[in-house]
């Protein structure tokens, strides 16, 4: 199983797709709205998740 962190700008569908295929996906648009960037990327790392981003400018 890997571990996955949504960021708010990936879709609903794309996440509830990846957790039916067995994989502990986390929403940020759930648990951490307007989180910033470098949140986002501690938080990943903290947990030991892939980031998933639809953000073209993340990190900048």
């Amino acid at each position: 199983m890997t571990r996955f962190l949504a960021d708010e700008n990936v879709s609903r569908l794309v996440i509830e797709r990846i957790s039916a295929t067995g994989h502990d996906v986390v929403s940020v648009a759930t648990t951490s709205p307007g989180a910033s960037d470098s949140d986002l990327l501690a938080l990943a790392i903290a947990e030991n998740r892939i980031l998933v981003t639809e953000d073209r400018d993340f990190g900048e």
